[in-house]
């Protein structure tokens, strides 16, 4: 069994945790989307418009950069403690709450211009970063509840190393989400191009 496999069996219950979380928060930020009317439709027009009108490869790029690194930031403080757990949760809840529903509304304001601009931008940089997302809150809800059935509590240096490592480890896999975040930039900018 490849290693991959063998942590995938281990956390299984976690994993569909996580998928089930997501999901569920992707399909409500979709619905949400599609329910927008008004002037909240509107507003909502005008910014995505705005923004993409005046966007560059080099600016999505600063502002991937910027939102990943809060991201890590608020997932490791909601880590390092399990009565902070619920907040893993919430990003969870977060990420695929604006996942479908930046999807919905560039589809809602493009039309068929707008599945293939929501394709490039939203569902295949998902399709590449979402395993890495998903072993990111894996490893959230599971590093606070280390070494909490063991009998002999781990030493201070102990909590320090496992510390390290799971920040190193979180830390790689955001900057794995950062590369493919720099690909889709240059992606989103071609197909901007062709579309608006």
């Amino acid at each position: 069994m490849s290693a991959a496999k063998r942590i995938f069996s281990q956390n299984r219950a976690l994993y569909y945790l996580v998928l089930f979380v997501w999901s569920g928060a992707c399909v409500c930020g979709t619905i949400c989307a599609f329910r927008l009317s008004g002037g909240s439709f509107n507003d909502v027009h005008a910014y995505v418009a705005d923004n993409l009108a005046a966007s560059s490869a080099w600016k999505t790029i600063k502002l991937g950069l910027g939102e990943n690194l809060k991201f890590v930031i608020c997932l490791l403080a909601a880590s390092s403690a399990m009565v902070l757990m619920p907040l893993t949760v919430g990003l969870i809840v977060f990420k695929g709450f604006a996942a479908g529903f930046t999807a919905a509304v560039i589809i809602r304001i493009y039309s068929a211009k707008g599945i293939v601009l929501s394709v490039a931008t939203v569902v295949l940089p998902y399709a590449f970063s979402m395993p890495l997302l998903f072993m990111m809150f894996v490893a959230a809800l599971r590093f606070p509840m280390q070494g909490k059935n063991e009998r002999i509590p781990p030493s201070l240096a102990s909590k320090r190393r496992q510390w390290a490592a799971y920040t190193l480890m979180q830390l790689l896999l955001t900057a794995l989400i950062c590369a493919i975040g720099v690909a889709e930039a240059f992606l989103s900018q071609l197909v901007l191009k062709f579309i608006l």
